[in-house]
């Protein structure tokens, strides 16, 4: 329960709310080792995987290990693995929810005689309702949530433009190893990226990203240091949550390089961070820790 991504949250508030019966975060034992489902979800007689997958899920390693687990799965009690994306769950999570509904309905209807089946699945049903019924039990009970005043609001706003405005100012270093120079057009690489030529830099990404990674290159200055601002504080999902002006990001929006989540009611724009590029996003993201 302490480790939901923010995909898994939007997810299970999504099962709530369709009043889908699911477990979570479930610890599954192979003989190698173990398995830890996103969800679970039931029907009268079937169960199903629900996976919520990050960027890195589309590695092609990641990919043959998750096919190997989903081989692995259905041999094991499961009836279907479902996979969704990031932009699934984030721009249409009902579409996901309708898939899942379906998915059931057809799984029951095949399954409608196999009476073991259905003792099977309605005890493991009711050991979930057991669990959650004997102990403090929230979906989200591991997030501890901060309410903030109106007067708390204004001043972590005003802190967040100062910091923008600072790093503005200060950022050229940073920059220099993370975009390609618009000016010179060809590699400016600082202390932590002087190994790193630019033709290495592109062999890391796939063909398709390569294109983006051109436009990054020539972003005028002040728009490479307002995206390499949002990227500092990406999470492993690639979101970014920003309190800068709408106005402000429409360049980079307007190129595809930023795309806003409707979805997020919370303070702040929540902002999709390099879509369609998670490998040249996790390179730099590995390049904000050092």
């Amino acid at each position: 329960m302490n480790n939901f991504t923010a995909l898994e949250r939007v997810m299970g508030d999504a099962l709530l709310r369709n009043n889908i019966f699911f477990d979570e975060q479930v610890y599954t034992k192979t003989e190698l080792g173990f398995y830890i489902f996103d969800y679970v979800v039931y029907g009268d007689a079937c169960k199903i995987v629900v996976e919520c997958d990050g960027p890195h899920h589309e590695d092609p390693y990641r990919m043959l290990l998750d096919s190997k687990r989903d081989f692995w799965s259905i041999q094991n009690g499961v009836q279907s693995v479902l996979r969704f994306s990031m932009f699934e769950i984030y721009l249409s999570v009902d579409k996901c929810i309708d898939k899942i509904i379906q998915e059931i309905k057809t799984l029951d209807s095949v399954l409608a005689n196999d009476k073991e089946r259905m003792i099977i699945v309605a005890k493991e049903k009711e050991a979930i309702r057991l669990k959650k019924a004997t102990r403090s039990y929230s979906l989200y009970s591991n997030l501890r949530v901060k309410v903030w005043t109106d007067k708390e609001l204004e001043l972590k706003k005003k802190q967040e433009e100062k910091a923008i405005k600072r790093f503005m100012r200060n950022s050229d270093t940073s920059l220099s190893h993370t975009f390609i120079s618009a000016e010179k057009n060809e590699a400016i690489l600082d202390n932590q990226t002087k190994s790193k030529p630019e033709d290495e830099i592109t062999d890391m990404i796939p063909v398709h990203e390569r294109e983006i990674l051109e436009i990054l290159r020539k972003l005028p200055l002040i728009e490479k240091k307002l995206l390499w601002f949002i990227v500092q504080r990406s999470n492993k999902d690639g979101i970014s949550i920003y309190n800068g002006s709408p106005k402000s990001i429409e360049y980079l929006c307007g190129r595809k390089l930023l795309i806003r989540n409707n979805l997020y009611t919370g303070e702040g724009l929540s902002l999709f961070v390099l879509p369609g590029s998670p490998y040249l996003l996790r390179i730099l993201l590995r390049w904000k820790k050092k």
